[in-house]
């Protein structure tokens, strides 16, 4: 840790504090991962530029590591703030702000906000409507249903969608950006 005093770079500091976050959590280690994390929020927002890419993922995981607590709430606004930060123009989404609006709708579920969980899922459903191959818009609902026994993957009518697995957004992302 004394290490990062030495780096003259803040953003690569960042990142390494970011990472640091990140695997701390990944180990249980949620205290410190929230503690690397807010270092890493503070090295970002000492940046200047319009990147905002290193913040939208500090929030993000910080969202997660809050859900993982249970607190639901604060991952929320973790990860509202995530969205706002990664999403270029409001409205379009980009790969990090599908991460963070499929993330925010799982927490919302969780938290037992259903219609916002809902809406934010429709944002994710529709984005992948838009921009993914048919036969992929297939497999990924069969995906769903066999993922899910029991959860209505149908949008509307008060009922939630499935979560979309986070290895199926990165998957789909990766299909559409090619």
């Amino acid at each position: 840790r004394d290490g990062l005093a030495h780096v003259d770079d803040p953003a690569l500091a960042a990142r390494i504090e970011s990472r640091l976050g990140a695997g701390q959590a990944e180990l249980g280690r949620y205290a410190d991962a929230l503690n690397s994390l807010q270092r890493a929020s503070r090295l970002h927002a000492s940046l200047q530029g319009s990147d905002r890419t290193g913040e939208a993922r500090v929030e993000s995981i910080r969202g997660w590591v809050l859900r993982d607590l249970g607190r639901y709430e604060e991952s929320a606004s973790a990860l509202r703030r995530s969205l706002a930060l990664a999403e270029g123009t409001p409205g379009e989404l980009n790969p990090a702000a599908l991460r963070a609006l499929n993330n925010l709708a799982y927490t919302l579920q969780l938290a037992g906000h259903k219609q916002e969980s809902i809406d934010a899922y429709e944002r994710v459903v529709g984005w992948f409507s838009e921009h993914e191959p048919p036969d992929s818009q297939a497999r990924r609902g069969a995906a769903s249903r066999d993922a899910f026994p029991g959860v209505s993957c149908g949008i509307g009518q008060g009922r939630l969608v499935a979560p979309v697995p986070t290895a199926e957004v990165d998957r789909l992302i990766a299909v559409v950006s090619s």
